[in-house]
């Protein structure tokens, strides 16, 4: 999630291409936004579903879980259609 948040990758093929070196500063080292109003999406709520929406907290996204069945949590619960496999909110 770091890495997509702060565009690790694009900005690490950028200093390897050579291009840091020109004058102008690149767009892709600018301080990005968090995940705000994003859903990160957690497929079971066994132990490390529990875990998770505790460390995802952090970069302010919203979380939706699917599991066999609904479980005590204060998540927002996604029946696992196909829709939901292919990214599509719930």
């Amino acid at each position: 999630m770091l890495a997509v948040t702060r565009r690790l990758l694009p900005a690490d093929n950028y200093v390897r291409s050579g291009n840091w070196s020109d004058a102008k500063p690149s767009p892709l080292m600018r301080p990005q936004p968090g995940n705000p109003g994003r859903r990160v999406g957690i497929y079971g709520m066994g132990e490390i579903g529990r875990r998770s929406p505790a460390r995802v907290a952090a970069f302010e996204t919203d979380v939706a879980f699917s599991a066999a069945s609904r479980h005590d949590v204060p998540y927002q619960y996604c029946q696992v259609s196909r829709r939901w496999r292919n990214g599509a909110a719930c």
